[in-house]
């Protein structure tokens, strides 16, 4: 959308506060966590590093006290299931945060991928622009509220992240198994951004995604792997 007028800064701040339940006190601030770059130097980029960060870490201190006789490699799993791009950008959907994105030239409902991708740093985003608005601990209470759906629903413990699923499923048909091939695409430093691909025989072509580290880069190819095996 293109901001117009005081109107939609209105529109803005009662959409953050009806999903988030949350009012920003510093416009400009709130305007930065949803402008996409498109627009300008003064984006989201910055916050969403921010949120991601936060987000990590509220997930980490809640699974930590939730699952007390788990071990770091079930806790990981746990994380990895609930904050990875494909989590975040359902609950941002489900949000509709998207129709609140400042952008110049962008319909990102022309290709589901790059919505995906949008909303899932967007999330982040406004979830750093909360932490600067406020504190850690309205932060913390927000994404508590978001995520205790997720963080107790069964799935949580029984589910595999889409790598490993991949992995069964091919070993199960007695297939080749998967083999991610990375490179580092041109980015800043704080914010990288890597190329992961895997060619797989069974569907004859190459499935690529981009995230900012190598890791959530497999789990997103994994997972869009999946889906194509299950839809084809």
């Amino acid at each position: 959308m293109d901001l117009k007028g005081d109107k939609s800064k209105n529109n803005i701040k009662d959409h953050i506060k009806s999903v988030f339940g949350y009012q920003f006190s510093d416009e400009e601030l709130m305007l930065e966590a949803i402008t996409h770059r498109s627009v300008g130097i003064k984006n989201y980029e910055r916050f969403e590093l921010l949120g991601d960060a936060i987000i990590q870490l509220v997930v980490t201190e809640i699974l930590l006290n939730k699952f007390a006789k788990c071990n770091e490699g079930e806790l990981s799993r746990m994380r990895q299931f609930l904050v990875n791009k494909s989590t975040l950008s359902k609950i941002a959907l489900e949000l509709k945060i998207d129709t609140i994105l400042i952008s110049r030239n962008l319909n990102i409902n022309k290709n589901i991928s790059l919505k995906k991708s949008i909303t899932a740093d967007l999330f982040e985003s406004i979830i750093g622009g909360i932490y600067l608005d406020s504190n850690y601990q309205r932060c913390e209470k927000i994404i508590t509220k978001i995520f205790s759906k997720l963080i107790n629903s069964e799935k949580l413990l029984s589910g595999k992240d889409p790598k490993t699923q991949l992995q069964e499923y091919l070993q199960s048909k007695n297939l080749e198994l998967p083999i991610y091939k990375k490179s580092k695409l041109k980015s800043p430093d704080h914010n990288p951004k890597f190329k992961i691909s895997c060619e797989i025989p069974l569907l004859k072509t190459t499935i690529s995604a981009v995230s900012r580290t190598v890791k959530e880069g497999e789990q997103m190819v994994a997972e869009k792997i999946l889906n194509k095996i299950i839809h084809e």
